[in-house]
């Protein structure tokens, strides 16, 4: 894990994690670990330093931990194979999610369809709440809009490319979808959805010079046509299948939740594990290499 780690960070050579400079050496090391020494700023620091592993005790346990993750296991089933904590395997969770998620740069392009989807605003886990929400709100039509709500925006693009994200509660909010269409739209695509031309949705994407067509809720009889939104719908269906093995998730989470399952999702690499710790890395200050004759050379 630690070798891992280091040979992602440092492929360049060694560089201060703190003030991006070259000048680094070995300054001792502590529970197992190399710690360096920048001798620019004087600060210390080690392989994991501002990273998500930073702090850990059971760096150990980290690769079987992210094989359960790829594997989409509940926090309990995680801490009883590990023999850790419930909140122990909680919060290394939602650390690695939240340091991917950072760094997600993920852009759709080409043709991308569009869907919106609701879930009941969740506050699990919250020891404030005056009043609890009903549940089986979902199958009672009355109890479900008096429901406060988030609404989800889910993309595909046709070389399989996939982004969802939280777009507003009960009502859309217009700036988030014209920040996620910024960030995650490349060039000029063609989108399709069900969403109205003129709708909170729809208008951003036009307004960024995107054309945005509207599908009638029926199916096309022609299963060669191109207009349709199948793979966003089977997408939708997956994510929901996929989240039940929570019985439920908190809304404040969701967003980490949401790139778990991409993660999962089309994923068939079998270095999986090393792939989510080297993207969950943060940049480097500086990018430059180590120049000859210094303390430290390449790492091994």
């Amino acid at each position: 894990m630690v070798r891992c780690v280091r040979e992602a960070r440092f492929a360049n050579g060694y560089v201060c994690v703190h003030c991006g400079g070259g000048r680094v050496v070995r300054w001792g090391a502590f529970a197992g670990r190399q710690r360096y020494r920048c001798k620019s700023c004087h600060r210390t620091f080690s392989d994991f330093t501002r990273t998500a592993f930073a702090y850990t005790k059971k760096i150990s346990k980290w690769p079987h931990y992210l094989i359960l993750m790829r594997e989409g296991h509940t926090l309990r089933r995680s801490a009883e194979q590990l023999d850790i904590q419930v909140s122990t395997a909680f919060r290394w969770r939602h650390v690695l999610l939240s340091a991917r998620r950072s760094v997600d740069a993920t852009r759709l392009g080409g043709t991308v369809e569009l869907k919106e989807i609701l879930f009941a605003h969740s506050l699990k886990g919250c020891r404030s709440v005056l009043r609890p929400r009903a549940r089986g709100a979902r199958y009672s039509v009355w109890a479900w809009y008096e429901t406060p709500r988030d609404r989800v925006l889910l993309g595909v693009a046709r070389n399989g490319t996939t982004h969802s994200a939280t777009v507003g509660g009960d009502m859309v909010v217009t700036p988030l979808v014209a920040d996620w269409v910024d960030t995650r739209l490349a060039g000029r695509c063609r989108v399709f959805g069900r969403m109205p031309k003129a709708g909170p949705c729809a208008s951003p994407i036009r307004a960024a010079g995107h054309s945005y067509e509207m599908l009638r809720h029926i199916i096309s009889e022609d299963p060669l046509s191109t207009c349709h939104t199948r793979n966003v719908d089977a997408f939708a269906m997956r994510l929901f299948a996929w989240l039940a093995r929570f019985r439920g998730v908190a809304s404040k989470y969701r967003e980490n939740y949401l790139l778990w399952h991409r993660l999962t999702d089309w994923d068939c690499d079998l270095l999986w594990v090393r792939s989510l710790v080297v993207t969950s890395l943060p940049m480097r200050a500086k990018d430059s290499r180590m120049e000859p004759g210094r303390s430290i050379g390449q790492p091994p």
